[in-house]
């Protein structure tokens, strides 16, 4: 009951900062209502002078390395619409039961995928 109560806050408070245009990000570990571990991204720089994001794709990217359980797994993608409407990007790992003494090794790197692709980080980076 706690862990979702909290999660709504973080939501809440989120959500009044979807309309400005983010510049930089943090992250953390956490549980969501199902208590299943997610990685939260929320933005916490924004720059006053650029136009709201109104854009749900190709704006803010993410590259996620960790290692699962003695795997090594990596992820690309775009979290423009999660930004854009939420106010917060969660990341699912790929299993439901874990936690986080599971996850080993994580590091997480921010990019505008308004960028050139080829200047994109790579999965391939993470190893």
């Amino acid at each position: 009951m706690k862990k979702a109560l909290l999660l709504l806050l973080l939501i809440i408070g989120f959500s009044s900062l979807k309309a400005q245009y983010a510049t930089s990000f943090e992250y953390k570990l956490g549980y969501n209502e199902y208590d299943n571990l997610r990685l939260f991204v929320k933005p916490i720089a924004f720059d006053a002078y650029r136009s709201p994001e109104t854009r749900t794709s190709g704006v803010y990217g993410i590259v996620i390395c960790y290692t699962l359980k003695g795997e090594k797994k990596a992820y690309r993608g775009d979290m423009t619409r999660k930004i854009v409407q939420d106010g917060v990007y969660d990341f699912s790992f790929s299993m439901a039961s874990i936690k986080e003494e599971d996850i080993t090794n994580l590091s997480v790197k921010f990019f505008m995928a308004t960028e050139p692709r080829e200047n994109w980080p790579s999965k391939d980076d993470c190893y």
